[in-house]
C-alpha cells in the first residue's frame, strides 16, 4: 500500500504535549471550596478535562444549581489557573520534546491547536522555549467556537494552506478528537488518565504515548 504524504502534524497542547490539567483541577476546587463542592480527580477527568474553562464552569453551575455571576466567576478561575501555572514548573508529557524535535528535523510543519486561551499558551511559551517549533498557533482566543467545534482545526488548515488529507492531528480527549475529525483530519489519540476511553471510537488509532504515535505515523505516512 502506498504511503500517504504527510506535510503537517497538528498538536493539541494541554494533555498532549504539556500536563497542566492538575493545575486547572486545583483551580476549580479552590474556586468551589466556599460552596462545599469538591471534585475528585476521576470526576474532573471525565467531565472537564480537555474542555475550555467556560464550558466546564457552565456544567458545574448547571449540575449544582449555583446562583453565581458567570463572567466574574470565570475570571476568578482563570486567575487561579494563571497563578498556579506561573508558580509551577512546566510538566511535559512523556516524549514531548523528543517528538517535536523529531518532526522539526524531518522538515514536517508543526502547528499547535489548543482549547487553552492565548494568555495560558504565552505563559508556558515564556517559561519554556517552545514557540519556535510551531509554524502557527491557534488558541481558543483566535476562534468564535473552540473545541469540540472544528473551527480551530479548520482555521489551522486554512492558515497553513494545506488540505486535511496531508495532515494528522494528535489529541488526548473526546472533545479534541471530535474537533479534528469534524475538520476532516485523521486523529491519533494519546491515552492517559484524563482520557474518556469509552468515547473515542472515532479515533483513527489510540496509543499510550507520543513515541508509539510517532511509530504509527512513520509506518503509514511518507515524509
Amino acid at each position: 500500500m502506498k504511503k500517504q504524504e504527510l506535510k503537517a502534524v497538528l498538536f493539541d497542547f494541554d494533555g498532549t504535549l504539556v500536563n497542566s490539567e492538575s493545575l486547572h483541577f486545583d483551580a476549580f476546587n479552590e474556586l468551589l471550596e466556599p460552596f462545599n463542592i469538591q471534585y475528585s480527580w476521576e470526576e474532573y477527568a471525565e467531565t472537564m478535562a480537555g474542555k475550555p474553562a467556560y464550558y466546564a464552569l457552565e456544567q458545574i453551575i448547571k449540575e449544582h444549581n449555583l446562583d453565581i455571576p458567570f463572567e466574574e466567576t470565570l475570571k476568578k478561575k482563570e486567575a487561579l489557573s494563571y497563578k498556579n501555572l506561573r508558580n509551577s514548573p512546566v510538566a511535559f508529557m512523556p516524549h514531548a520534546i523528543e517528538t517535536l524535535n523529531y518532526y522539526k528535523d524531518k522538515g514536517i510543519t508543526l502547528a499547535l491547536v489548543t482549547g487553552s486561551d492565548r494568555e495560558m499558551v504565552d505563559i508556558i511559551f515564556g517559561k519554556e522555549d517552545l514557540a519556535h517549533f510551531f509554524e502557527i498557533t491557534v488558541t481558543s482566543s483566535d476562534v468564535k467556537d473552540t473545541k469540540p467545534s472544528p473551527e480551530s482545526y479548520l482555521k489551522a488548515l486554512s492558515d497553513l494552506g494545506l488540505q486535511s488529507e496531508n495532515c494528522i492531528a494528535i489529541e488526548d480527549t473526546h472533545s479534541g478528537m471530535t474537533s479534528a475529525k469534524d475538520a476532516g483530519l485523521q486523529c491519533l489519540i494519546v491515552q492517559h488518565d484524563t482520557t474518556q476511553h469509552k468515547r473515542l471510537q472515532r479515533a483513527d488509532a489510540l496509543f499510550s504515548d507520543l513515541r508509539e504515535a510517532r511509530a504509527h505515523i512513520e509506518k503509514h505516512f511518507s515524509f
